[in-house]
């Protein structure tokens, strides 16, 4: 207890010390953090604050107290800043997609009483860096799922498909908030009688959903790699690559081949 007093003596006691309710809290991890002169403390970190470079800590009685981390061994400085980039990275981070369609052509087909409506459709997805720490050098990497049905003849068949993206930022600085627009795929739907016996026949096409991951690097090498789903479909596989589908398959002037 008399060494924990004096490191906070020594950072000028910005915060004193305060009690909390410890029945409300999850159990944090315990490390013991040393200072310049070898006097050490055992305790949490509860938070970091980048501008001033000071450090909360909070002991395994529930008391606080905060200090500038410049006090504090080199190696302590770095397990701290990579905590408050990792809780930034992972719990900060908000991403936000929202499907946009945009109706492209209606019109007949070969069948007289068939009718084709084509729409295009893509994600914004929006991100905002919701904590105190600028991130930098993100790959952002997404699989926009869907499903097209092409006629052949009077027989329907389904595809799976799948359009991929990959986006690199510099950095995505504390409290920005930006919208990557991903890439636009065409999709199509007949509807109408197609049969010399007047049964309705129907060709559809849906976007399942978008997959997210988000990679980036602490100065250590440690690699940190945040999933977003709108889906938990078990039959979703990550695929960094383009696989076609109906309007946007191989035969298609609407092929995306895009490079991973």
């Amino acid at each position: 207890m008399q060494k924990f007093k004096v490191i906070i003596i020594i950072a000028a006691i910005m915060a004193g010390m305060v009690g909390r309710a410890s029945d409300e809290e999850p159990e944090k991890t315990l490390r013991i953090f040393s200072d310049k002169q070898g006097r050490t403390i055992q305790g949490s970190i509860v938070s970091f604050d980048p501008s001033g470079q000071a450090v909360t800590i909070e002991r395994s009685d529930g008391k606080t107290g905060v200090m500038k981390i410049e006090l504090l061994t080199d190696e302590d400085q770095a397990f701290i800043r990579s905590w408050a980039f990792d809780r930034a990275f992972l719990e900060e981070l908000t991403i936000v997609p929202q499907l946009v369609s945009v109706p492209v052509s209606s019109k007949r087909t070969k069948y007289e009483d068939v009718s084709k409506r084509v729409i295009e459709l893509y994600y914004d997805i929006a991100f905002e860096n919701t904590s105190n720490i600028d991130l930098g050098k993100i790959q952002i990497e997404y699989c926009l799922f869907y499903r097209q049905g092409t006629r052949s003849g009077t027989t329907i068949h389904y595809d799976e498909g799948i359009c991929y993206g990959l986006v690199k930022w510099n950095a995505l600085k504390a409290g920005e908030k930006t919208t990557l627009q991903s890439r636009k795929i065409k999709l199509y739907s007949e509807a109408g009688t197609a049969t010399m016996f007047g049964q309705a026949e129907f060709s559809d096409a849906n976007v399942r959903g978008l997959w997210v991951r988000v990679t980036t690097k602490l100065a250590s090498g440690k690699k940190m790699v945040r999933d977003f789903r709108t889906s938990d479909d078990p039959m979703w596989k990550w695929t960094p690559g383009t696989v076609g589908a109906g309007m946007n398959g191989s035969d298609s002037p609407y092929r995306m081949i895009i490079a991973p």
